[in-house]
């Protein structure tokens, strides 16, 4: 395998290229970006984000990445997701404590509904 990263001057993933071998046409998947967050990613994946909440540990990106990418840092955009839709639109809620850190975050998808609650340890 070789896999070529291209980002832009923001530092954000804009295409990745993947060949297999020598003989095989590359695989190109392309990623759009405005206002600072991921707006469309391979597959038809779309994103709308909400203005008001920064991105951060515990949000949607932080699990997709995590189970998805194997722990591989691919959206860094500056807000929390709202929602994704590939086939189906999931819609995303958080409860965030005083400090303002995720303590759940909810998936609904149609008539599906998941959450994660979170808790935090401090040493």
């Amino acid at each position: 395998f070789n896999t070529v990263f291209l980002y832009n001057e923001n530092t954000q993933l804009i295409k990745i290229t993947v060949t297999e071998s020598s003989d095989d046409l590359p695989a190109t998947y392309t990623y759009t970006w405005e206002n600072g967050n991921m707006i469309t990613a391979p597959g038809g994946r779309t994103y709308e984000y909400y203005t008001d909440k920064p991105q951060q540990p515990g949000d949607y990106n932080y699990f997709d990445e995590l189970f998805e990418h194997d722990g591989m840092k691919i959206n860094n955009s500056k807000n929390a997701v709202k929602s994704t839709k590939i086939d189906a639109t999931v819609s995303i809620t958080y409860t965030e404590d005083q400090d303002g850190k995720i303590t759940s975050l909810t998936t609904q998808r149609g008539t599906s509904i998941e959450t994660m609650n979170y808790e935090y340890q401090c040493d």
